[in-house]
């Protein structure tokens, strides 16, 4: 027998109807990797008698659970299943303003009648249709909304062009793809069945009752975008055997996402200067052993806290100001697959975000500022509630 090649190995994930019992089969999707280790853990009960061997008599196995973490570098459309399940809720389809007479100007649009503010809300990604002449240029490109009232979206092109002004007879205003927000009540809790197949060996290792914990999301101008997800599983069991899962969607083709090719707005500015950023929900998950199972019946969620970090070369005060006067800000970060104008991208907002600590250090060449903070569910009418809204450009019904 070949020993298993990690470059072959297979990972399939498959939403659970029933917590805890197997997928339905035809349902897997294979899952884009770095890395992924999964592996049952188990209490041990151990005997306290004493006896005149002076040697322990009995020890069985206790209490089953699953733990595990999966490292991907994160790719428009391919983690959709990830978000939703940290998130506890579903992604929707984007808003479309239907046909509207547009007039542009260098801050942002304007319409002429109706109103966005069913529509569209602050760092939301749009695009526009309809303008013509030198306005031409604005059709087609990310715009992040960063600023909304009835009849104008405020913001800039992700890509950093300019909005050209001039008018449009009639244009659309469209999100492309789906939004995931936080919910306020009626949150959705998703378990997944998860394979680990290793063809040239045979072996499978097949996990049920398995739940998205504690998600962090780290970007540096020198890489991809990664994400690190922490699974806690019910129980699992290793065979020699085929795979479990029939009909496997194929592991996504798209790419990932760049840094180098994505903007940070805090407060509502775009941030050129920031070095480094992780940003972290945490789900509070656990399971407890009841009487009559070698292994959990429920994985449990508690609440959920967005917390996160940045450092970025102190060219200004903002970022210190909103610490010192503990004001509640906006942080808006897109990330795209390229430098097009319309590329996929994944869009990440918090707005409300409460900064909790910012440090200068000297440094070795230039100093560098670490700034704390955390994201509050929101409390502003013209904001959303959530404390983390994710946009994908790739998602589909």
């Amino acid at each position: 027998m070949q020993p298993a090649n990690t470059i072959d190995t297979i990972v399939t994930f498959a939403r659970e109807e029933i917590p805890g019992q197997l997928a339905d089969a035809a349902t897997g999707k294979r899952m884009r990797r770095v890395t992924i280790d999964l592996n049952l853990e188990r209490d041990q009960i151990k005997s306290k008698e004493k006896r005149p061997s002076a040697q322990r008599y009995d020890s069985r196995g206790g209490f089953r659970k699953v733990t595990g973490n999966l490292k991907v570098e994160v790719a428009p459309g391919d983690q959709i299943d990830i978000f939703e399940s940290s998130l506890r809720s579903t992604m929707v389809a984007g808003k479309d303003s239907g046909n509207v007479v547009l007039t542009a100007a260098a801050d942002g649009v304007s319409r002429a009648d109706g109103s966005f503010a069913a529509l569209f809300e602050p760092g939301a990604v749009v695009r526009f249709t309809g303008f013509t002449g030198n306005a031409v240029a604005n059709n087609g490109k990310n715009f992040l909304v960063t600023e909304r009232t009835a009849l104008k979206l405020f913001g800039s092109f992700v890509n950093g062009d300019v909005t050209v002004p001039g008018n449009a007879a009639v244009g659309t205003v469209k999100e492309h793809g789906g939004v995931c927000e936080m919910l306020t009540e009626g949150h959705i809790d998703t378990s997944y069945t998860v394979q680990i197949l290793y063809p040239s060996t045979g072996i499978r290792k097949l996990a049920t009752g398995v739940c998205v914990g504690d998600l962090s999301i780290s970007l540096s101008p020198e890489g991809l975008l990664e994400m690190d997800v922490k699974l806690l599983g019910i129980d699992m069991k290793t065979e020699i055997a085929e795979s479990y899962f029939t009909d496997d969607e194929p592991i996504g083709t798209g790419l990932a996402l760049a840094p180098v090719s994505g903007a940070l707005y805090i407060g509502g500015l775009r941030n050129t200067d920031m070095t480094s950023m992780q940003l972290a929900v945490t789900n509070s998950l656990s399971s407890f052993p009841v009487v009559g199972l070698n292994h959990a019946k429920h994985v449990f969620r508690g609440v959920r806290e967005v917390t996160g970090s940045f450092t970025e070369i102190p060219t200004d005060i903002r970022a210190v100001k909103f610490f010192e006067d503990e004001v509640d800000t906006t942080a808006y970060g897109v990330f795209t697959t390229s430098p097009d104008k319309a590329a996929d991208y994944v869009a990440l907002a918090m707005g409300r975000a409460k900064f909790l600590t910012s440090s200068d250090d000297d440094g070795d060449t230039t100093p560098m500022r670490e700034v704390n903070f955390e994201g509050l569910e929101g409390n502003n009418p013209l904001l959303s509630k959530s404390a983390l809204t994710i946009r994908d450009s790739r998602w589909t019904v």
